[in-house]
């Protein structure tokens, strides 16, 4: 823009200010008073940015003052270029602030680009040949950041990467994005510093401010969960506070820590523009780019710990009173921490544990069909990590056989589920295991319920038998068989059972 208008003769005068410091600021305007205003070698600075904003204010000359990459607003007091109809300031900052939006300032949001612009952007800069879909993926995978955009299209351009091929590399969590950008000296259109390095520097500037030193523990915490959606109550449960204490503590912080100050640090990282707190302040949006540079970050070992936390706030913040879609808000951190973290950082943590199936028993109580594929997922998944046996394998085999037997319209896959789920515990359990016997009784309403009831009553009567025999007469187990049995006699009045295979299964 500054650009455009010094070309087509529509300014007189252009002064670009490094705004990363009050001092640059001072010697930028200092500079400029000595080329505009002939002021001695010899005066303070000070004293010319001083002569150059009471000129600014009277010349009839046209003038446009930038003011790149502001980091404090403090920075700018007693030195805000001055209200005039010769001239204007432009500002860029990642602060978001009241202070920039009033009668005399206009705050201009700068988004991500829009998918349509962040192709055509990335086919142009890259010079790779590539099919719009290619693109597409991954400027999705960059957020559809203009920054990230431009500094991966010159690294492609410079190491002969197509689009497949930094993708690749992209999603590759053992490489950090510091690997996937040109080096400083190669940066295109005149940038000095990386996009992570970018984000960095906002990050350590939301650490600085108060409450010091708790913003990076908070977004290293939020850089493991849902970049749309991460939910704040998280961040105000004990677990979580216990463990931020403690990081305050390792910073040399003697504050005690409370909800007030959370909600401070957290205000910080929204004004630094890292997170973006949605409008009814129960979640926040991190962006993807912002999660990777704090996990690149993160020391070797601390991403244990930190994955802890996030599961256990995760746990102790999701209660039954939560709408549905706080519920979804809750399931796709979670599926997004097993994700990044995978299973074996929980082993042993209880908090993490249940939350996988916290996750599918949400999931069943508005689509059962949904629950009962989420955990013959989770079965594949914990099986492949675990052992057939082990007891949370078995556990995710045991929900998902419950809610196919409560899923309406697949009798088959229903029946399946139910019988191999018996089988499977009756081989590495025994058959006369508590869980055995649950899912033997499990199994046998599901034959009823699919029109076999006089097969479900002889089955039945064999399993009261056995659980009289294990448990004996007062245990829940031998009601519970009987009232199976008398349900399915009831239902199956009058028919008779052949004998069949399906009774000799259950």
């Amino acid at each position: 823009m500054a650009r455009r208008l010094a070309n087509a003769s529509k300014l007189d005068v252009l002064v670009w200010v490094d705004a990363d410091s009050r001092d640059r600021v001072v010697e930028r305007y200092a500079e400029a008073a000595r080329v505009l205003l002939h002021t001695g070698k010899d005066l303070e600075p000070e004293a010319g940015a001083r002569d150059l904003l009471s000129w600014l204010e009277h010349t009839d000359q046209r003038w446009l003052i930038v003011l790149d990459n502001l980091k404090s607003l403090p920075d700018l007091t007693g030195w805000w270029p001055p209200p005039s109809r010769r001239g204007r300031t432009v500002i860029t900052t990642r602060i978001r602030s009241a202070v920039l939006d009033n009668d005399r300032r206009t705050q201009i949001a700068v988004g991500p680009f829009r998918t349509d612009e962040a192709v055509s952007y990335l086919l142009r800069i890259s010079g790779q040949p590539a099919s719009r879909v290619d693109a597409e993926a991954l400027a999705a995978d960059l957020g559809l950041l203009p920054l990230a955009l431009c500094q991966a299209g010159a690294f492609m351009r410079d190491e002969r990467l197509d689009f497949k091929a930094y993708r690749e590399i992209l999603n590759d969590r053992e490489r950090q994005i510091s690997d996937l950008l040109p080096s400083e000296e190669f940066l295109p259109d005149d940038h000095l510093v990386t996009v992570a390095r970018t984000l960095s520097l906002s990050i350590d500037a939301a650490n600085s401010s108060e409450p010091q030193g708790l913003a990076y523990p908070i977004i290293s915490i939020a850089a493991f969960l849902d970049p749309n959606a991460v939910p704040i109550p998280l961040f105000h449960t004990q677990s979580t506070i216990d463990y931020l204490q403690t990081r305050l503590f390792l910073d040399g912080t003697k504050a005690v820590l409370d909800s007030t100050l959370i909600a401070k640090s957290i205000s910080n990282l929204h004004r630094l523009n890292l997170v973006t707190i949605d409008r009814g302040g129960d979640t926040f949006r991190v962006h993807a780019l912002v999660q990777r540079v704090v996990r690149d970050s993160l020391d070797p070992g601390s991403s244990e710990p930190i994955v802890h936390v996030a599961a256990a706030g995760l746990s102790a913040s999701w209660t039954t009173r939560l709408d549905d879609d706080l519920q979804q808000v809750m399931r796709s951190n979670v599926l997004t921490l097993n994700s990044l973290a995978g299973y074996k950082p929980w082993e042993g943590g209880v908090a993490g544990r249940e939350l996988l199936f916290q996750a599918g028993e949400s999931l069943g109580s508005m689509f059962r069909k949904s629950a009962a594929d989420y955990f013959e997922g989770l079965h594949a998944e914990l099986k492949a990590r675990l052992g057939p046996s082990h007891r949370d394998t078995l556990e995710a085999q045991s929900r998902a056989a419950f809610w196919w037997c409560l899923t309406n319209g697949y009798p088959d896959e229903s029946l399946t589920a139910t019988r191999k789920a018996f089988e499977n515990h009756s081989r590495l359990l025994g058959p006369d295991d508590r869980h055995t016997l649950q899912l033997r009784r499990l199994h046998i309403d599901n034959l009823g319920r699919f029109e076999a009831e006089p097969c479900a009553a002889a089955a039945a009567a064999a399993l009261v038998v056995d659980c009289r025999r294990v448990f004996g007469v007062e245990d829940s187990e031998y009601w519970d068989a009987r009232h199976s049995l008398d349900h399915w006699n009831d239902m199956g009045r009058g028919k008779i059972c052949p004998g069949c295979e399906r009774c000799r299964i259950a």
